[in-house]
């Protein structure tokens, strides 16, 4: 592949325009982890159970199930679009590294 100032200001667009929904994903997955404890947390509190036991109980219900499932999708989404954002850097930071050697004289670009 080769990286041309074209794909490289693609790539910087795309980073610009996917900030906002990398940091709500990211967000949005601390949040679920921390709710889903606090939910656990108050089931224990409220069965009359052992703690292992309710532990048991609360990873079974309802509530945890549909929890686990949407963790699941915003883990998804938020791993692709990570994976994407760091494709596009590490075309930059390549494109970089090319641009610094060749001012440098080091290399030529072999035009095609």
């Amino acid at each position: 592949m080769k990286i041309t100032m074209e794909i490289v200001e693609q790539d910087l667009q795309f980073l610009a325009t996917t900030d906002r929904r990398y940091a709500e994903l990211k967000a949005g997955l601390e949040h679920i982890k921390n709710t889903t404890k606090s939910v656990k947390g108050a089931f224990i509190v409220e069965s009359n159970d052992s703690v292992a036991k309710s532990s048991e109980a609360f990873y079974a219900s309802k509530d945890y199930v549909e929890s686990a499932k949407r963790l699941h999708e915003i883990n998804k989404e938020f791993h692709v679009l990570e994976t994407k954002r760091n494709s596009a850097i590490m075309r930059i930071d390549v494109w970089r590294t090319l641009e610094a050697t060749r001012r440098k004289g080091n290399i030529q670009w072999v035009k095609e």
